[in-house]
């Protein structure tokens, strides 16, 4: 009977050990590795450069992100110079009535910045949300093959936007300078 005793507090310490939900290492292209891990309303953005400690960064929660859902997904989707992300990061949606979004996804585009040594989030972007009814064109990112200008293309189906594309283009390439 002891033993049965003393295997439920082994369970509980396991399960507390256990790495969160969420917490996958991603690397980063120049060496490193960053995660994105959700607490309760929290997400946080931890990113580990080659060389650098841990640096943490808690991300501002969209409202249509759910309250309940444990983790979300990170991609890097490119590094630019030596202290610059561009990230996408992927939420369930909050349910709605009538079934509307049970399933769906809210996902964001990040720029991170730690070109000064304290890890910032320079710009966000929607870009796809069930809730909103915002959609990425087929081939919706697409980098410029030098990798300095990222076109983002939606469906638009709203008033305001005439044709049927809403376009953005962000540009990495570095200033030149002035003579």
């Amino acid at each position: 009977m002891p033993i049965a005793y003393w295997n439920k507090p082994a369970t509980v310490l396991i399960f507390c050990l256990s790495p969160a939900a969420g917490q996958e290492r991603i690397p980063l292209p120049q060496g490193g590795a960053a995660s994105l891990r959700r607490y309760r309303d929290q997400i946080t953005l931890t990113v580990t450069p080659s060389g650098h400690g841990p640096m943490m960064l808690v991300l501002q929660r969209d409202p249509s992100i759910s309250r309940k859902a444990r983790s979300g997904r990170l991609e890097i989707l490119r590094q630019v110079g030596v202290s610059t992300l561009v990230i996408r990061d992927t939420h369930p949606s909050t349910p709605g009535g009538m079934s509307h979004c049970q399933a769906g996804e809210e996902s964001f585009l990040r720029i991170i910045d730690w070109s000064d040594g304290t890890l910032r989030e320079r710009l966000k972007l929607k870009l796809e949300s069930c809730i909103d009814s915002l959609e990425l064109a087929t081939d919706g990112l697409h980098w410029s093959e030098d990798g300095t200008v990222l076109d983002l293309t939606w469906l638009a189906s709203s008033p305001e936007t005439p044709g049927p594309w809403k376009t953005l283009r962000l540009s990495f390439a570095p200033p030149t300078p002035a003579r």
